[in-house]
């Protein structure tokens, strides 16, 4: 269980092996318009809000993170919110973890974890959720059942200190990950955590 920085060419080829999974190549096509769409799955643009729901019913506040699992549910770090949102396929929206507007840091099911303004997501193959907590300073994890664990940093607690897990971290903004590793932007670097 380690933790340790990686150099600034792993953002580099992080960044070109989702471009290339999505099919892009990073470049602009001039807005030739190469036969794709945008639509909305849900939310209301100029309405914020948490509201729980189908579609334009339901509500976020600042989401910035979004990532998918293998079923192609969406979660979203819903960052205003201080929660964690789960979005089906369908836009059927509902709050995975913590409780819109009541922030923290607190290790729980559901409703009775607390965030504060998460960031980056990532998915797992088992369908755990991991969480860039940014104001908490940690990386939270979210089992398929809503159950919230802190796996790297010291909430309330800035800086980095490489080592035996849990580490500290600061202001984490991004994650990924892949098997037991995880990757996460952080400050001015990228750190690499090894979970048991």
């Amino acid at each position: 269980m380690q933790i340790m920085r990686v150099g600034k060419w792993l953002v580099t080829s992080l960044l070109l092996a989702f471009l290339a999974a999505c099919g892009g190549d990073g470049g602009d096509d001039g807005g030739g318009g190469g036969g794709g769409s945008l639509a909305l799955l849900a939310g209301n643009m100029g309405s914020p809000g948490s509201a729980d729901g189908t579609g334009a019913a339901a509500r976020f506040n600042y989401p910035v993170g979004a990532a998918l699992d293998g079923s192609g549910n969406v979660y979203v770090a819903d960052s205003g919110n201080h929660t964690v949102r789960k979005t089906t396929p369908a836009g059927v929206v509902s709050t995975l973890a913590g409780t819109a507007g009541s922030w923290g840091s607190v290790d729980g099911t559901g409703a009775a974890a607390r965030f504060s303004y998460p960031y980056g997501v990532a998915v797992d193959g088992s369908g755990n959720v991991y969480v860039a907590d940014g104001g908490n300073h940690t990386i939270r994890k979210i089992t398929p059942a809503g159950g919230v664990s802190t796996v790297v940093g010291v909430a309330g607690t800035a800086g980095f200190a490489p080592g035996v897990l849990p580490g500290v971290l600061a202001d984490p903004q991004g994650v990924a990950v892949s098997g037991s590793r995880l990757l996460i932007t952080t400050g001015n670097g990228v750190a690499e955590a090894s979970l048991p």
